[in-house]
């Protein structure tokens, strides 16, 4: 029972180190448009190490979904696991991280917006 807690939780680490790298990425491409208003391609140029999909709904547990705007930004992994997590960003309010079980529980900067991890 332990072991199979431990991998779990691995899975779920590894999603959110991703999703920490991906949130660099996208704060780097900011930097340089002042826009989170990004292709794809756009971010994997940036970090080819991960797979970027712009659609949200794209995100599974090889790609990082996100969707940005001019000032907000969101970003949705699913573990291995099975369980969703989002990482946020707002010009005016910072960062904010959140899981779920499904997709649409994370898909959008509001639900997005919860205690932590």
């Amino acid at each position: 029972m332990g072991s199979r807690c431990s991998k779990r939780f691995a899975q779920d680490r590894a999603a959110q180190v991703d999703l920490r790298q991906g949130l660099l990425t996208a704060k780097s491409f900011y930097t340089d448009n002042e826009t989170y208003d990004a292709v794809a391609t756009d971010l994997t140029d940036l970090e080819p190490t991960l797979v970027f999909d712009a659609a949200v709904g794209n995100a599974d547990k090889t790609t990082i979904g996100f969707t940005g705007s001019e000032t907000d930004l969101v970003m949705v992994k699913q573990s291995k696991s099975g369980k969703f997590f989002c990482i946020a960003e707002t010009v005016s309010a910072g960062t904010t991280y959140k899981s779920g079980d499904a997709v649409t529980d994370v898909d959008t900067v509001a639900k997005c917006d919860g205690a932590s991890w």
